[in-house]
């Protein structure tokens, strides 16, 4: 409905703000931020169902900038799920390739010991060595993604970035003479 109203009439606001809220419920959240923003160069507003409002003198408030950061957190959200995913898929790949090495140098480092008839004690001591160089290659490698991990836990965000009156990320901060620091949106909201 909204394509077909996009046809009939590039103009409708309506129209340009819904089809992004479809395609973003749809999951499709390139195509709904796509619809929702136009380049920059194109247009003097960075989104097109905003342009479209302030020129027809529509008041939609925050609607369209909200849906369009909707749109992209719940796109960054996804592409952070999937990297999630492929780092855990890569930590049990890594994981099961040290088990198996580990197992063929202990079945190898046995099989060699019965064919020389060894010393217990020795062969005791090489299969602890073995067993000790791949236990701290999975205590590495562990660090390791624990490190990547504590890197892209969610961070709260400071109090000085939040606007006084909405209280959340400032996206075009402005400070007024008494130099308190509001979002634009909202003193825009204010004076309309």
């Amino acid at each position: 409905d909204c394509k077909r109203a996009l046809e009939l009439d590039g103009q409708s606001v309506k129209a340009h703000f819904f089809l992004g809220q479809c395609q973003m419920e749809m999951e499709n959240y390139d195509e709904a931020i796509a619809n929702l923003q136009v380049p920059v160069s194109e247009m003097p507003f960075p989104f097109p169902a905003y342009n479209l409002a302030k020129e027809q003198r529509l008041n939609f408030g925050d609607d369209i900038p909200s849906a369009l950061r909707i749109a992209k957190k719940k796109r960054w959200n996804s592409i952070e799920e999937k990297r999630i995913n492929q780092e855990n898929e890569l930590h049990s790949y890594l994981t099961k390739l040290i088990m198996a090495e580990k197992e063929r140098e202990l079945a190898e480092c046995r099989k060699t010991q019965q064919e020389e008839n060894a010393d217990e004690s020795r062969s005791r001591v090489q299969l602890a060595s073995i067993e000790a160089k791949h236990d701290k290659y999975l205590a590495d490698m562990d660090e390791l993604f624990s490190q990547v991990d504590e890197k892209s836990k969610k961070r709260d965000i400071p109090d000085y970035l939040c606007g006084k009156i909405s209280f959340e990320l400032m996206r075009e901060p402005c400070i007024t003479p008494s130099g308190i620091t509001y979002d634009r949106k909202d003193i825009e909201e204010h004076l309309q």
